[in-house]
């Protein structure tokens, strides 16, 4: 019966291992997935930016033929940070979703461990009162159940 209990024990612990071993990848997911929207609004920020000084100069350079070369300087730099825009965006983007499906696969992976833990914890515990309404009201019975456990 000892041994039992410890059986019982050791998968209720074993449950416990699984449910912080989850909550440690849905916090690290959280934290994959703010770090990805802090870098594209980042992004998205000088995107726009640049975007904002392109037509200013366009505008500038359209009514003042003399200043063509700061029109090209700032055509240069808009592109420069639209590229830059797009391929951080893209990058964080997927970087994002893998982590994102990184966490899924965990989540249910726990949760498939989770409840089988669940079950066999509930399982033993159900069999240790059974076995203990045995032992108590008839003590052939109680052997004879504890033996089969065993032998099963």
């Amino acid at each position: 019966m000892e041994d039992f209990l410890i059986r019982c024990n050791y998968y209720y612990y074993y449950y416990y291992f699984y449910y912080y071993y989850f909550y440690y990848y849905y916090y690290y997911y959280y934290y994959y997935y703010y770090y990805y929207y802090y870098y594209y609004y980042y992004y998205y920020y000088y995107y726009y930016y640049y975007y904002y000084y392109y037509y200013y100069y366009y505008y500038y350079c359209y009514n003042n033929n003399n200043n063509n070369y700061y029109y090209y300087y700032y055509y240069y730099y808009y592109y420069y940070y639209y590229y830059y825009y797009y391929y951080y965006y893209y990058y964080y983007y997927y970087y994002y979703y893998y982590y994102y499906y990184y966490y899924y696969y965990y989540y249910y992976y726990y949760y498939y461990y989770y409840y089988y833990y669940y079950y066999y914890y509930y399982y033993c515990y159900y069999y240790y009162y059974y076995y203990f309404y045995y032992y108590y009201y008839n003590n052939y019975y109680y052997y004879y159940y504890y033996y089969y456990y065993y032998y099963y």
